[in-house]
């Protein structure tokens, strides 16, 4: 039988004791409202069974395997290679049970390092449903990245809607793999420039952070063409961040906040490949102390409510809510 083993988890091919679990896990609310209606008990063992036949991941066919912590069976993952190889479709469900645990992506990645490794995959592909925040954040946690949107690609219940693609190639997950993980030694701010304004225009987030933070093409447009406020337009100011002399993230304040007395914090980014690293942290602080020195006694901001909020983190700073809204943002304010 088909093996893989983590530091938590066993990922091994699905036996005839495990149906029962995967069916329920499929049946749960939480599942089925992106999966559709899971297959009648007789069907599930059916195809389960078919899949158990085969030894492990191969061309022209599906496997599926259970992903086991601890002895229960929390979920399962999936891989579908193409014919003739190269290319690797993968899912995967984690019961709602066992998740805040890292046991999905931990799951998905040991598959990933495999297919790479051992079975000569050359891209990685996965699909899901638009609004599907949780399985977004966890194909971007093991480095995959949104591709396109596939309009009516995906039925649910005899449904039809779009549906996301993301992929990577085995390049790019060697490369997140790789990718610094530590605080930097040095964090500045720096002046962009004509010469160099192409290097901050590559600076991305995940694409599940779109709702909380525009691109920066978007970004340098709103500099261009600045948005009224009360009835003041923005006045941007802006600067990119280094971190050990690399271009890492993005601050833009307004040097005003419609009739408010203060700045505005207009857009902060840090690039997917930096962030947990304790950057945006750092580069906020260095531009409240830039503002503190130039007088500014407040500075505003405003986020979206939701997952993936970045106002508890604001919050953490010193920023509190005003008590009013921007639209559909919480608007906060820190005393300088």
């Amino acid at each position: 039988m088909w093996e893989l083993l983590t530091p938590r988890l066993q990922l091994r091919g699905v036996t005839p004791d495990d149906v029962d679990t995967l069916v329920a896990c499929r049946s749960h609310p939480d599942v089925s409202v992106w999966l559709g209606s899971p297959p009648e008990r007789a069907e599930a063992v059916r195809q389960f069974q078919q899949m158990a036949a085969a030894s492990g991941p191969a061309p022209g066919a599906w496997y599926r395997a259970s992903i086991v912590h601890a002895g229960t069976v929390v979920g399962d993952v999936g891989v579908g290679i193409r014919d003739g190889g190269g290319i690797a479709e993968i899912d995967g469900v984690l019961h709602p049970d066992h998740r805040g645990h890292g046991f999905a992506r931990e799951a998905a990645a040991a598959l990933v390092d495999d297919l790479v490794e051992h079975h000569t995959i050359h891209r990685i592909e996965a699909n899901l449903a638009p609004r599907n925040i949780a399985a977004m954040r966890l194909l971007e946690a093991i480095g995959m990245t949104f591709e396109v949107v596939a309009r009516d690609a995906r039925c649910v219940d005899g449904v039809w809607g779009n549906e996301l693609r993301y992929a990577m190639t085995s390049a790019d997950r060697l490369a997140w793999r790789e990718r610094p993980r530590g605080e930097p030694g040095e964090v500045e701010l720096v002046e962009i420039t004509a010469d160099d304004v192409g290097d901050w225009a590559e600076l991305a987030t995940h694409y599940s952070e779109r709702w909380f933070v525009d691109p920066m093409p978007i970004t340098f447009m709103d500099a261009l063409f600045p948005e009224e406020f009360e009835g003041v337009d923005a006045v941007p100011w802006m600067r990119g961040v280094v971190a050990d002399g690399e271009p890492v993230a993005f601050v833009m304040t307004s040097e005003n906040h419609g009739q408010q007395e203060g700045h505005f914090l207009w857009r902060m980014l840090v690039d997917r490949m930096h962030q947990r690293r304790g950057i945006g942290r750092r580069a906020l602080v260095l531009m409240l102390d830039h503002l503190r020195e130039q007088g500014v006694g407040r500075v505003f901001t405003s986020c979206g409510e939701g997952v993936g909020t970045p106002q508890p983190f604001y919050e953490s700073l010193g920023f509190r809510p005003t008590g009013r809204m921007l639209d559909d943002e919480v608007e906060l304010v820190i005393e300088l």
